[in-house]
């Protein structure tokens, strides 16, 4: 409160604020795929009862690749919350400081994260192959098969109406997709190492 002589709290400050719900909004939007993770694990485990094997692909792509990003987000947000709190983040009595040295182990555990983005990137690498091969991807990779449109047709969303639409940010979200996997691909045809990545 203004003219106040009584200390601020910390969650009072902007900085801390923007640290708190960016982590926060990031831990909202991967539970929500979480949810997706456990039914593409259920739909995987029906086929697998009766002999078929269509998801299991998918299946790893996904949980490879947030088991890495998961925990990256976790330990690098940690971080950044004990860092807001400035020396009071070191002490046990914040209860961060414990959070932070358990996620400090979990980019390691169960595949060190370099490895799981790999093993995560190698079904996308296949599937764009495919598709420059004329083949349909798996429906999953269906942004790669709209490549073309998606980079080079402009967004048309002029409101914030139209910004804000579900399908306006599907579309946002296949484009940044379909920009990022072109990068790649690109540096990869002139990598003489290109064969070892894939």
């Amino acid at each position: 409160m203004k003219g106040s002589t009584a200390e601020r709290k910390l969650l009072d400050y902007q900085l801390q604020q923007d640290i708190l719900t960016s982590n926060l909004c990031k831990a909202l939007i991967l539970q929500t795929f979480v949810t997706d993770i456990v039914d593409l694990e259920a739909q995987s485990t029906t086929e697998l009862e009766a002999g078929k094997f269509e998801s299991l692909d998918i299946l790893h792509h996904v949980t490879s690749g947030m088991k890495a990003l998961v925990t990256d987000i976790m330990y690098v947000g940690t971080d950044e919350l004990r860092q807001a709190c400035g020396g009071a983040g070191f002490l046990l009595s914040s209860g961060i400081a414990d959070w932070w040295a358990e996620a400090a182990a979990f980019p390691t555990f169960e595949g060190v994260n370099t490895v799981m983005y790999q093993q995560s990137a190698r079904l996308l690498l296949k599937q764009a192959a495919m598709v420059a091969q004329g083949k349909p991807s798996h429906a999953f990779f269906a942004y790669l098969q709209d490549m073309p449109r998606l980079l080079t047709t402009p967004s048309g969303a002029t409101s914030v109406d139209d910004f804000l639409s579900p399908d306006h940010i599907q579309r946002a979200l296949a484009t940044r997709a379909a920009f990022f996997t072109k990068k790649v691909l690109t540096a990869l045809s002139k990598s003489k190492d290109s064969a070892t990545v894939q």
